[in-house]
C-alpha cells in the first residue's frame, strides 16, 4: 500500500457513469454498482485527463508524464470505446506520480468505503492486459464493508505477460452482508506503504463487474457467420469463420445466463476447441469481431 493517506478523485464532483447493457444474457445490475466501470467517462483537469469516479496520481506529477491515461484499446470490442492504462515510471518518485495506480474515489489508508452496493456479490471480475518489467506483478484488490466495518478483502495478482485481453475473477466469500466497497489497482505489487515499482510496467483494465462478466453479445448485430461442428459434442468442436477479417477475433463460451466461462483469441479461419472440461448442458458459443458478432448454442454431451 502506498503511503498517500488520502488522494481524492481528480474530478471535482464525482460522477458515477453507469453503462446499462440491455442484453438478454448479461446481468446489468452487476456492473452498474461500480463507478465508471468501463472507463468511458473522462474528465479534463488542467493539462491531464482522469477517469470519473477514480483517484489517480496524475495531479501529483510535475512533468508531462501521467501514470493513468485513456486508451482506445478496449474489450469487449463492441462494448464502449476506452479502457484505462496504468504505467509506472521508475525515474520519478512516489510523490511525483511514479505509480501506475487507480482507486475508487480516493487512496484511503486504512481502506474505507467508496461506493454503495446494491447486492452482496459473490465475485469481482474484469478484463486486463499486462506488460511486466523487472519482476513487477499486477495487483487488483477489492474490500467490502458493512456499516463502515471491513468484512472482506480479496485480491488478484499476476506477473505473467498478458498480451491478449484476459478475464480476471476474484471470489468474494466468507462474509454475510456488505453495503459498500472499495477497489484499487496497481501496475506493480507494493510490499509496503512506501514500496515502489521495479520497472515501467503497464496494466490495462476494462469493464469491471460483479458476478457476471460483461460480454456485449446482445449489443452487437448478428453479422458474423460461422460453422460449429460437431454439435452436440463430447470433446472437440471445430469453429470455422467465413468472410470476416481475422484480426482481433475473440472466441467465447458462456453459460445460458451470460457468465463467461472461457475466452481466447482466434488467429485462423478454422480452429479446434476442446470442450471436454464443460459439464453436460447447453452453452452459448460466440465469435466476436470488430465488425460484429455471431452466436450459436452449443450442446455438450457426457
Amino acid at each position: 500500500m502506498c503511503s498517500v493517506s488520502t488522494i481524492k478523485s481528480d474530478r471535482p464532483n464525482m460522477k458515477t457513469h453507469i453503462l446499462l447493457l440491455s442484453m438478454a444474457f448479461v446481468a446489468t445490475t452487476a456492473s452498474a454498482q461500480i463507478p465508471n466501470h468501463g472507463f468511458e467517462d473522462w474528465q479534463t483537469v488542467g493539462s491531464y485527463e482522469v477517469p470519473a469516479g477514480w483517484a489517480t496520481m496524475n495531479g501529483m506529477s510535475g512533468t508531462s508524464f501521467n501514470s493513468c491515461t485513456r486508451s482506445t484499446d478496449h474489450f469487449p470490442a463492441n462494448v464502449g470505446q476506452y479502457s484505462v492504462r496504468l504505467e509506472n515510471n521508475t525515474s520519478l518518485t512516489q510523490l511525483t506520480g511514479a505509480f501506475g495506480t487507480i482507486a475508487t474515489d480516493a487512496f484511503n489508508y486504512p481502506l474505507a468505503p467508496a461506493f454503495a452496493l446494491e447486492s452482496n456479490p459473490s465475485s469481482f471480475k474484469g478484463y486486463f492486459k499486462y506488460a511486466p518489467l523487472n519482476g513487477d506483478e499486477a495487483w487488483i484488490t477489492i474490500a467490502l464493508f458493512n456499516d463502515g466495518m471491513q468484512v472482506a478483502n480479496e485480491q488478484f495478482t499476476s506477473g505473467a505477460v498478458t498480451n491478449d485481453w484476459t478475464l480476471f475473477n476474484i471470489p468474494l466469500v466468507g462474509y454475510g452482508t456488505a453495503d459498500s466497497a472499495f477497489i484499487m489497482a496497481f501496475a506493480f505489487l507494493p510490499q509496503s506503504q512506501t514500496d515502489g515499482p521495479n520497472g515501467n510496467s503497464v496494466l490495462y483494465l476494462d469493464n469491471l463487474s460483479f458476478d457476471d462478466a460483461i460480454t456485449g453479445i446482445e449489443d452487437a448485430k448478428e453479422t458474423v457467420q460461422f460453422g460449429l461442428f460437431p454439435n452436440p459434442s463430447m470433446d472437440m468442436v471445430t469453429v470455422t469463420v467465413k468472410d470476416a477479417p481475422m484480426q482481433n477475433v475473440q472466441l467465447q463460451v458462456l453459460s445460458m445466463h451470460g457468465a463467461l466461462i472461457y475466452s481466447r483469441m482466434m488467429y485462423s479461419e478454422s480452429e479446434t476447441l476442446d470442450v471436454s472440461f464443460l459439464a453436460a448442458g447447453t452453452y452459448l458459443l460466440s465469435v466476436i469481431t470488430d465488425n460484429g458478432v455471431g452466436t450459436k448454442r452449443l450442446s455438450v454431451l457426457r
